[in-house]
């Protein structure tokens, strides 16, 4: 008896994501390769009887190379209409239930893709995703769009020209003004002043960045690098390692300290938060007035800043790299502070001039 299949296989491991599954599968039977694949989504051959979930995924671009079978594997490959093929599923002569839907959802998906030819979106991913992310993007993409996937190191001057769609942080000299990255940049990141410059995007390229989707993570480790200093852990950690028993005097308390949040975004609100269910008095220090937010118990402007940073304990700033934030901390604003105040910087670093905070810390050390 004489089986029609299309290429398919099982997984090589639990580590093996369904896409290199499917192209590695595609290469050892057939020895052909893609230029882009498509994700048509899963189906269950045997509901209620069976776990089993097979992914199926269209390959378009193909290049004809050498087959890979094992020893005990004999297959024919045929190319064949698919027309005649969707006329073998009607009439039964197909009977792989996996290539009988494959079939049908091929004829579906061409019909779609013919129409839309000229509308394709190829979408390069420059994030770091497993196969349930890319699960994910193909199936909410849909059949109009194909994937790239080159990892967060993998961008290339060819793939980036390539992209209608780039989802990632490529560096900006590989965009070049590509006209072809027509929807979207689709940035990993909340700080976008590397793409916005002159000659870098075309005009009708669309930018999004990931503003919020940090402020959990960054504020929880302002909170932590703030706790590390008041109780002076890097020190006894130290000391941990060399195995001696010390003493390293006073620490300091976040409950009844003052704390100045510079920049109320969703990581300074966050982190207001924190610390003020934990005790401290907090300022919020902000570029618009508005209605105080219930996780500052004062807030201001930036014109009083330089009024409020000689009351703070803690001075926690998390400012955007914008003209008007470069170098607010210069030696004037250090020297508002108190000797003993905390200062953390997580927003951009060009909020802080490099030289006047190596001058304040050894001017207090000393």
């Amino acid at each position: 008896m004489v089986i029609t299949e299309i290429p398919a296989g099982k997984l090589d491991s639990a580590d093996e994501d369904r896409l290199s599954a499917a192209k590695r599968e595609l290469h050892e039977e057939t020895g052909l390769t893609a230029d882009r694949w498509t994700y048509m989504g899963d189906f269950f051959p045997a509901v209620a009887y069976s776990t089993e979930r097979i992914s199926m995924y269209l390959a378009q671009g193909l290049h004809q190379g050498e087959q890979k079978l094992d020893k005990d594997e004999f297959l024919n490959v045929e190319t064949r209409p698919l027309k005649e093929l969707v006329d073998e599923v009607m009439a039964s002569e197909i009977v792989d239930i996996k290539t009988q839907a494959a079939i049908l959802k091929g004829r579906a998906a061409g019909g779609r893709l013919t129409k839309r030819r000229s509308s394709m979106k190829t979408v390069l991913c420059l994030l770091p995703v497993e196969q349930r992310h890319k699960e994910k993007l193909e199936r909410a993409a849909g059949a109009e769009c194909s994937f790239i996937y080159a990892g967060e190191h993998g961008a290339t001057a060819e793939n980036v020209a390539a992209a209608n769609i780039i989802l990632g942080t490529p560096a900006p000299k590989l965009i070049n003004a590509s006209e072809k990255l027509e929807l979207f940049l689709q940035l990993n990141s909340a700080g976008a002043e590397q793409y916005v410059r002159p000659g870098v995007l075309a005009p009708k390229t669309k930018l999004t960045n990931s503003t919020g989707a940090y402020s959990k993570a960054v504020a929880e480790h302002g909170a932590a690098m703030l706790f590390m200093m008041q109780k002076k852990l890097y020190l006894y950690r130290d000391a941990q390692k060399r195995h001696e028993w010390a003493d390293f005097g006073t620490v300091t308390s976040i409950t009844d300290a003052t704390v100045l949040v510079v920049g109320l975004g969703d990581i300074g609100r966050h982190f207001a938060g924190i610390v003020k269910a934990l005790g401290a008095h907090v300022i919020g220090v902000k570029r618009r007035p508005g209605e105080k937010p219930d996780c500052v118990d004062e807030l201001y402007t930036m014109e009083k800043l330089d009024e409020v940073l000689p009351r703070a304990d803690v001075v926690f700033s998390v400012l955007p790299g914008t003209p008007a934030a470069t170098h607010l901390y210069n030696a004037e604003r250090f020297d508002l502070m108190k000797p003993d105040a905390i200062f953390i910087n997580c927003g951009r670093g060009a909020a802080v001039e490099n030289s006047v905070l190596y001058d304040a810390l050894k001017n207090t050390a000393g």
